[in-house]
């Protein structure tokens, strides 16, 4: 008498295994998608989940999980679908706006840099998203001491991906 459930058959043509194969063997890629392919191409081979899961070190449920995505969605199974959690707000168009006015134009009423509170203001994105993005995405604030004693706004630069605060 069987002790498991019938596992749904994995068959895969020439192409998807030659794919599924250079998948298991790439550097380039993440290593939990190499993963995810070689435990297509055990259960293709008929290996059970126990066995797949031992040799491969997860549990049995991570191998049927892909085994099961694989069957349902081929190679758009392998990839991990989106998570739960807020959408985004600021659409890609509103970024390129942020980007492209922070490096092309001056802002208005004589000042030389943009400041985080400025741009923010002239995007009508939130100073915070900006400072967020920024510094995200690599661009360092820094500030460039006119004198000693004072400190000018904070200017854009894509020198590196540190953040000054200090004058000098």
């Amino acid at each position: 008498m069987p002790t498991a459930r019938p596992k749904a058959e994995l068959v895969l043509t020439e192409a998807e295994r030659s794919q599924r194969s250079s998948m298991a063997r790439s550097r380039s890629i993440p290593a939990s998608l190499a993963l995810r392919a070689r435990i297509v191409l055990a259960a293709a081979e008929g290996e059970p989940n126990s066995q797949i899961a031992e040799r491969m070190q997860i549990t049995g449920a991570t191998a049927g999980k892909w085994r099961g995505r694989f069957i349902e969605r081929r190679i758009n199974g392998l990839y991990d679908r989106l998570r739960p959690g807020k959408p985004r707000t600021i659409d890609d168009e509103r970024v390129a706006e942020l980007i492209t006015k922070m490096l092309h134009t001056k802002p208005a009423g004589g000042a030389t840099h943009w400041s985080v509170r400025s741009i923010a203001a002239e995007t009508t994105i939130s100073p915070t998203s900006v400072h967020r993005f920024a510094t995200s995405s690599c661009w360092a604030f820094t500030r460039i001491a006119a004198s000693r004693s004072s400190c000018p706004p904070i200017r854009l630069s894509l020198t590196s991906c540190a953040t000054s605060w200090a004058c000098t």
